[in-house]
């Protein structure tokens, strides 16, 4: 039987969405206990969350047959996210035929805000495939996270002159 079609595997994808669940929930209550300045059960929420990441990335290795790199996570990124922005647009539109039209204009404000992810995700598997991630056909402006420094350039600089920094901590601020 091939792994793939198999009971188990879909076992192992639940479990992993159950992990993901978990984590996510995890740091919510951990976020609440800060703001409730109960510090114990925030780091134990800490903790646990972090294991839970810890189990979902195994079980993840295991659906993917190894680790993805960075561009499969855009591509998997990218769609999903497509798929959540229609669905939040499938959630607007019941909402709105049972009456709830506070939650329709809700569900539509998420739909908009995941799409401008998917867009940015397709951006950077563009720039990535155009190998122009850090250098652009035309003069831009580039910012390094570190620092906040602003350089101009067809580049991205190798190394931050002020913190000195590599050139993978710089993003396009601005095409001039």
């Amino acid at each position: 039987m091939d792994f793939r079609q198999s009971e188990t595997f879909r076992n192992i994808e639940a479990a992993y969405n159950i992990e993901l669940r978990a984590n996510g929930e995890y740091e919510l209550f951990a976020r609440r206990a800060r703001q409730e300045e109960l510090v114990e059960i925030s780091l134990l929420f800490d903790t646990i969350s972090r294991n839970e990441l810890f189990i979902s990335e195994r079980l993840r290795r295991i659906l993917h047959a190894g680790t993805p790199d960075t561009a499969q996570n855009l591509i998997e990124a990218r769609d999903s996210t497509l798929i959540e922005s229609n669905l939040y647009r499938e959630y607007a539109r019941v909402a709105i035929e049972e009456g709830y039209t506070e939650y329709a204009s809700l569900f539509s404000g998420i739909a908009n805000i995941i799409l401008n992810h998917n867009n940015s995700f397709d951006n950077m598997i563009r720039d990535i495939e155009r190998n122009e991630l850090f250098c652009k056909p035309q003069e831009s402006l580039w910012q390094c996270l570190g620092c906040g420094n602003i350089m101009s350039g067809l580049c991205a600089p190798n190394i931050c002159p002020i913190c000195g920094y590599p050139q993978s901590y710089y993003q396009l601020l601005q095409i001039i």
